[in-house]
């Protein structure tokens, strides 16, 4: 979704503290296909308008390889023929994507009506009077299709997490003492994990923003997701799998052996995406990428 910035830097390897909307959108887009998710749901309202659309007069301002955002409505249809990925999305400003779409629905009075063969007509009429796709947009969309089947096979993600990176106590040496002076060489580290609400989850000396994770609907799971990451850590399944089958082997672990395996009180069920939104938005997470273990 976004490539050809300026001065020619990778987005393959890339980082950054200000990501504008539509990079925010396209790395959430990424981050939900990684865990396996078969169905985007998108609200236009809370979307980056560049990153849904760029509608003909744009693109033939701007050329293409000057436009370092290649909107959703050229890739949707390539995440379905691909990944058999489906995409639900409810707006109401551009009909551009009556052409990718299966199904066209209406509300009227707040009743649906399918209206699929009428959106298809337009699109239709639309197509004769333009002529048909350009050359160059049909080549980069096969480009695309290609790296992007490439880029997500049916195998794992080959994300590392850095083990060093995903840390639960508040400091990285031992906490050995006490306001009262008194030492014991045998007393564990001292781990740091608080909520305030569904939105904020303390974890070791960085808080973690859980505001705009909207399938966290209760305090208890976001308790649940901070002793899932500690158990990850403390069973070191990081050193151990990929970041995603780390995370799925805790979710194994909680459904063959319950919840009380993570040791904490009021906990309520997660899912595998919520564990994995939380940790990618660990600041002090560091990753890498590695070839498959044997």
């Amino acid at each position: 979704f976004i490539n050809n910035l300026p001065g020619g830097k990778s987005t393959q390897s890339f980082s950054t503290e200000n990501a504008s909307g539509s990079t925010s959108q396209a790395a959430a887009i990424i981050e939900t296909l990684e865990t396996g998710s078969k169905l985007l749901l998108i609200d236009e309202d809370i979307s980056a308008t560049n990153f849904l659309i760029r509608d003909e007069r744009m693109q033939k301002l701007i050329a293409p390889e000057k436009e370092p955002i290649t909107p959703f409505v050229q890739r949707i249809r390539s995440l379905y023929e691909t990944r058999n990925v489906s995409t639900i999305l409810v707006l109401g400003g551009s009909g551009d994507y009556f052409g990718p779409a299966d199904h066209i629905i209406a509300l009227d009075n707040y009743l649906p009506q399918d209206l699929t063969t009428e959106a298809k007509a337009l699109v239709s009429q639309e197509s004769e009077d333009r002529g048909q796709k350009s050359e160059i947009e049909t080549a980069d969309q096969q480009r695309w299709n290609a790296a992007f089947g490439r880029v997500f096979t049916e195998e794992k993600s080959t994300r590392h997490a850095l083990s060093s990176s995903i840390s639960p106590f508040k400091s990285s040496a031992p906490y050995r003492g006490s306001k009262r002076g008194r030492f014991s060489d045998n007393r564990p580290p001292k781990k740091n994990i608080k909520t305030r609400g569904t939105v904020t989850l303390t974890f070791g000396t960085t808080d973690i923003d859980l505001s705009l994770i909207p399938q966290i609907v209760d305090a208890s799971q976001v308790r649940t997701l901070g002793a899932a990451l500690a158990y990850a850590a403390d069973e070191k399944l990081f050193d151990e799998y990929t970041l995603i089958e780390a995370l799925e082997e805790v979710i194994l672990d909680i459904e063959e052996d319950g919840l009380s395996i993570l040791r904490d009180n009021d906990l309520a069920e997660i899912r595998l995406q919520e564990l994995a939104a939380t940790l990618n938005r660990l600041r002090a997470l560091k990753v890498e990428k590695k070839e498959r273990y044997p």
